[in-house]
């Protein structure tokens, strides 16, 4: 990886020193996550200036990566409008991820697979007391995961989860310790091999 570049005027050569990146992305991220890999992503928009002034490499995805992230899908003709929900716009979803990939000159971003799990409409079955089963299915193979919390908006990075980390098809997520006849909000995950990611609008459901 060469992590120089070279600018030639007046005569002069300099070399100025890039932020170092360790490797290729492979998690996608939204506002509210961190992690090394958060801080990948930011060394690379630090690269130019008109996508992202500040630079900060922080490992936390805020709002100035956000907007760095918006001005690199609309640079890129990936997305240019709507919200990380709807279009992804300001998300690193599995496009942009591929585009920064080739751009960091790992691999080509076109074979890869970069389409996210479509995912079936849900059931939701309280068969037990402080109990509760999410199930649904899945296009290719994934593990699924259930985000919920007793208010909404919540930080998916952050809530209170459930999880099946088998590959399959069939997915199906057991909540338990639910405070009786409380209303829930949850969000679906589902996140195929290559870390393709599908989050769904949240929904609720009332525990006995």
């Amino acid at each position: 990886m060469n992590n120089v570049k070279s600018f030639f005027t007046a005569g002069i050569l300099t070399l100025i020193a890039l932020p170092f990146i360790a490797g290729a992305l492979s998690m996608q991220f939204e506002l509210g996550d961190q992690g090394t890999e958060v801080s990948d992503l930011q060394a690379f928009l630090a690269r130019d200036s008109s996508i992202y002034p500040e630079g900060l490499v922080t490992g936390y995805f805020g709002p100035l990566t956000q907007a760095a992230v918006e001005r690199y899908q609309c640079r890129e003709n990936i997305v240019c409008s709507g919200d990380t929900a709807s279009t992804g716009y300001g998300r690193l979803g599995p496009t942009t991820m591929a585009r920064i990939n080739t751009a960091l000159g790992f691999g080509t971003g076109g074979s890869a697979d970069a389409s996210a799990p479509i995912v079936s409409a849900e059931t939701v079955t309280t068969p037990a007391t402080r109990t509760a089963v999410v199930a649904w299915t899945t296009n290719e193979e994934a593990t699924s995961r259930v985000m919920y919390n007793t208010s909404w908006p919540f930080l998916y990075s952050g809530a209170p989860s459930a999880s099946d980390t088998n590959y399959d098809y069939v997915q199906s997520v057991t909540i338990g310790n639910l405070t009786p006849n409380t209303l829930y909000y949850y969000v679906r995950e589902s996140i195929d091999p290559s870390g393709n990611v599908t989050w769904t609008s949240p929904k609720t459901f009332v525990s006995w």
